[in-house]
């Protein structure tokens, strides 16, 4: 084929890498921004369809979860070499394993997707980013910043092509580098510095190893203070968990040794092993030293028990922290923090914190594990003042989500979003016009590209946005009926649940990303028979518009209040005895009474 004749692949959405006057062929849909469509919709192009299909989804999921838990033991031994240690594979597990399971998924999406385009346009051409503009994440939660964006996924797919064989023509762009104190503690530093200064006083004098310390458990801090005054000092809040780390230089032989690991059955196995030693983060070669030595000067080294819900994904320095005292004996404990924990067939949130903790505590689900004992509790996220349902509000709230426009996890696909969005302009638009004037929608916080609330407006130009600047318990106290479109990646719905608040969901049970587990099949068939749960959007609307001008009636009939109560106690679970529940848990650990 002539040079000039080639078609052009857009592997993102950034348009100054790509070449129009060619025919331009979108990887996916990530790279054509709805707010730029008037822009896109012109161009000689056409977009490559998914490289497999729904079916598929569970079988990739299990497949990389074996690759995960093969490649982890061959990294773990080059990098205690690296390193001068002896550590165990669980201390590498807590320390590289939430981004390691990340990058396999993002890899395995990415790789695929270049070779199923190469499988129809063997002879093409692309512009890739100049390896001069190529960053090393800092620690995973730059990592999972960066992935989110355009410019970090030009850099992966430029790597894969690389990798392939391919020398492309390349281009410079600035990487954007995120500022991730912004997550942990917002803009202010002082209150930060003053809170663990009083953290530091309090160390020396007062905590011990026979402590069980929480961090991120989603315990209010007037929870913790009846927890610690009700155990008698037994539980001790930590606020360390991240810092961000110093620019180091990159270790080139350091990292160039991992390529000794021996592993890779197939070729994305053999790619995925030739990119890691270029983007694993800093904290896990260059900057574990310096973790190291501020857990030393900052925790006590070896606490009877460490417990939190989301800190082992990403905060540096409290897996550091984790990963060595569990080395010298001290017992892990997880803490479920989200709605689809125990329900959601393919999860690897919940896959990765029980295979590093001792005990889980879940929100009233059990199951036979081959990591961590789960023990059903009062949900730490739920234990609160609840206000229940007045009836006096006739307000709608609707919830939404949003995900990365670039597959972040399976089996949440590009496919499945795409359909997400389209489903909301459905169900809206079967509205009638009275439940219209009173709904208000709550888009998620973060829009990641897909420009949610411009598709909206488009579509119904009344339609009233909520923001987060209106805390969500306020809200949903706020309204008579809660919607929710998206039951398999969602907590306030079970927050809603738990107030007794009228509740509709609906959901697409074709996509993988909405299978539930058989153990959860039978009580979310009855959310449906109970009318809670629709299948789809239509459906869900032709019901809200007959039962909302008698919402009450219709909430609080016998039978389905029955039902919600039974979904509760299994993916909900509260208790008016939380706090001697939980103490009575925390001071058998500390005393050494494990069941």
């Amino acid at each position: 084929m002539n040079n000039n004749t080639k078609p052009f692949l857009a592997t993102t959405a950034i348009e100054d890498f790509w070449e129009t006057s060619r025919h331009v062929i979108f990887l996916g849909n990530w790279c054509k921004r709805y707010s730029r469509r008037e822009y896109w919709q012109n161009l000689d192009s056409e977009t490559l369809p998914s490289y497999f299909n729904e079916e598929e989804k569970h079988r990739v999921y299990l497949y990389l979860n074996s690759v995960f838990e093969r490649l982890l033991p061959v990294l773990s031994k080059q990098m205690n070499q690296i390193h001068g240690a002896d550590f165990s594979v669980k201390y590498w597990r807590i320390i590289l394993g939430a981004w390691l399971v990340n990058y396999i998924h993002v890899i395995y999406d990415r790789y695929n997707s270049l070779k199923h385009f190469l499988t129809f346009h063997p002879d093409f051409t692309s512009v890739c980013l100049d390896e001069e503009c190529f960053v090393t994440p800092k620690d995973t939660i730059h990592f999972f910043c960066h992935i989110r964006n355009d410019d970090y996924n030009l850099q992966v797919y430029s790597r894969i092509l690389s990798a392939l064989g391919y020398k492309l023509p390349t281009k410079k762009l600035p990487v954007f580098v995120p500022d991730v104190n912004m997550y942990f503690f917002g803009k202010n530093e002082l209150i930060k510095n003053i809170l663990k200064y009083f953290y530091e006083a309090l160390n020396k004098t007062f905590f011990n190893k026979n402590q069980v310390f929480l961090r991120s458990t989603f315990f209010t801090h007037s929870n913790l203070m009846e927890l610690f005054l009700k155990t008698k000092g037994a539980v001790r809040s930590c606020i360390y968990g991240y810092e961000d780390l110093p620019d180091f230089s990159v270790d080139y032989p350091a990292r160039a040794s991992l390529k000794k690991c021996d592993f890779g059955e197939n070729d994305f196995e053999r790619i995925l092993m030739e990119l890691i030693p270029l983007e694993m983060p800093k904290n896990m070669i260059e900057g574990l030293s310096f973790l190291r030595k501020k857990v030393e000067n900052k925790f006590i080294p070896a606490p009877k028990a460490i417990m939190s819900s989301i800190s082992w994904w990403f905060e540096n320095v409290f897996q550091a922290w984790a990963a060595d005292a569990a080395e010298k004996g001290t017992l892990l404990l997880g803490v479920q923090h989200g709605g689809n924990y125990g329900i959601a067939e393919d999860f690897f949130q919940e896959d990765l914190e029980l295979s590093i903790v001792d005990i889980y505590y879940s929100w009233g689900w059990n199951q036979n594990h081959a990591g961590a004992k789960v023990v059903p509790m009062p949900a730490p996220k739920l234990v609160k003042s609840k206000k229940k349902y007045t009836g006096k509000s006739a307000e709608i709230l609707y919830v939404l989500t949003s995900y990365p426009r670039y597959l972040y996890q399976f089996p949440w696909s590009t496919d499945y979003w795409e359909n997400y969005f389209s489903n909301q302009v459905l169900f809206l638009s079967r509205l009638s016009e009275e439940v219209m004037a009173r709904l208000r929608v709550r888009p998620h916080r973060e829009d990641f590209g897909w420009d949610i609330k411009e598709r909206l407006k488009d579509s119904f130009p009344e339609l009233r946005i909520e923001n987060w600047d209106i805390p969500f318990s306020e809200s949903l106290n706020d309204c008579s009926l809660y919607i929710c479109d998206h039951p398999l990646q969602s907590t306030t719905f079970i927050e809603s649940l738990v107030s007794n608040k009228p509740t509709v969901l609906f959901y697409n049970p074709a996509f993988a990303a909405n299978a539930v587990r058989p153990e959860a099949a039978d009580l979310f068939g009855k959310l449906e028979k109970s009318a809670i749960l629709f299948g789809d959007p239509v459906s869900a609307a032709r019901h809200l518009n007959a039962v909302y001008a008698s919402i009450g009636n219709w909430w609080n009939e016998p039978e389905r209040q029955k039902v919600v109560k039974r979904f509760l106690g299994v993916y909900g679970k509260t208790s008016s005895t939380w706090l001697a529940e939980w103490s009575a848990e925390i001071l058998n650990l500390s005393n050494n009474r494990i069941n």
